[in-house]
This record gives structure tokens, sequence and C-alpha cells, in this order.
């Protein structure tokens, strides 16, 4: 009876014939290259289905002069995710990676990663979706499902209302500007303390705090927007001084 031999990470020829084995096994699968390459990026493939959702293949091979191999290192892990494609092209993960590790028999890890594949396509053919714009949710670290576009609208997700104030800073804490403190929701959807300092007018100097006032009470009486305040512009008044 013919035994299966052990993978060996410290034999070259052995990381050479595994990561001969993943890219077969990646081809096979219609999955194509998408990054990396050289002694110490690892080769990155994906496959991507008609909803945006997009999996990623983290092999741990890297290009040496005899060609492609996977890494020394037995605990680095090859790693399978599943990602979305926002509407602003940005890709979110869905969740925790699946993790690949390279030990026992070459056969063993090439199925172990078909395995990990098969879960994660099964995983984006059905994805939990936001009731309001239909979007894939994913797992923040807290262990909610968000949604990933973020799809509550602007007013839901920031408060109009806020308060102005002066604060120092700089290295010696000699640097005064006005700053507007608001509300904002994070990618969780909890209301967090915000600041946005008005950075075209910071003072310095002796008289820098009563500049810094003397502004804040103009902004006051000018009644600005937030939007102005949070994209540090200072063109609502005349003069800043």
């Amino acid at each position: 009876m013919n035994m299966i031999r052990k993978y060996d990470p410290s034999s070259q020829e052995d990381r050479i014939e595994l990561a001969q084995n993943i890219l077969r096994s990646l081809h096979d699968r219609g999955f194509e290259y998408k990054s990396g390459g050289g002694p110490s990026a690892e080769l990155v493939f994906e496959k991507v289905n008609e909803r945006g959702l997009c999996i990623h293949v983290f092999t741990t091979i890297v290009e040496t002069a005899r060609g492609n191999e996977v890494r020394a290192l037995g605990k680095d892990a090859i790693r399978v995710i599943l990602s979305y494609i926002k509407n602003d092209g940005v890709l979110r993960g869905l969740g925790k990676e699946r993790r690949v590790f390279r030990t026992g028999d070459i056969p063993g890890v090439i199925q172990r990663l078909n395995d990990r594949i098969d879960q994660t396509v099964a995983r984006s053919n059905s994805p939990e979706s936001c009731e309001k714009c239909g979007a894939p949710k994913f797992e923040s670290k807290s262990g909610n499902l968000v949604c990933s576009e973020i799809c509550w609208d602007n007013q839901d997700a920031l408060r109009r209302e806020f308060t102005l104030n002066v604060e120092s800073g700089g290295q010696n804490g000699n640097d005064w500007r006005v700053v507007a403190i608001f509300a904002e929701r994070d990618s969780e959807g909890k209301w967090r303390e915000k600041r946005a300092g008005l950075h075209s007018r910071i003072f310095q100097g002796p008289d820098a705090r009563r500049k810094a006032l003397n502004l804040l009470s103009r902004m006051r009486d000018a009644r600005v927007d937030l939007g102005d305040v949070r994209a540090g512009r200072c063109n609502f008044l005349p003069h800043a001084e």
C-alpha cells in the first residue's frame, strides 16, 4: 500500500509542489490572479460573482529563483476571505477569514483549501442583506451585522446640532482654534462624539486665545453651518483676525 508522504515545510521541493497544487486547484475553480509577486508579496487570487461579492485567496505563494513556492513558515496560513465591492469601489470584508494551515500531507492541504472555498461560496450565494438597500451585511468587531454600504442617510448619520468652542493644541499647547463638537454615527450605527477643527484659522502667539475667542463669537453671530466647520472653511466671515 502506498503511503502518502507528509508535507515538509523545510523542503523546497515540497514547497514548490504544494504551490503548484494550489495554483492548479485555483485555476480549475475559475480564480484569477489579483496581486502579489516577488520574494515577499504573496500571490492573491480572486473570483467575483454577479452580486459583487468577491472571494480572495491569499496563497502564501511567493516567487523565488526556482519559481513559485509557498513560504517556509508553517504557521503562515492560506487565507480565504469573502468581500463585497461597495458602490464606491472599496472592498468590505464580510466576516472572519477562513484559514488553511499547511500541515499534514499535500492532498490534505488542497482538500481543506477547497472545503474553505466551498464554505465561502455558500456564504456568498446567500448573504444576509440590508432590509433598506439590499447590500450584504458584514460582521462588525462587536459581532453585530451591519450594512456594507452604511446606507443610513446623512440626516440620520449626522446630528446637525453642534457646539462651538475653542481648544488649544500644538506641541506646547499654544495653538488655538475653533472647534465644532457634534455627534455622528460610526460604522456600527452607534452615536459617537466628534470634533472638527477650523484648520484654516489656527492662531499662535500671545494673543492666540483672544483671537480664537473673537472668531468664536463672530461665528456664533453668523450662525455658521456645520458643513463649513467640518470642511475647515472660514469664507463665511470677511476676516478671521
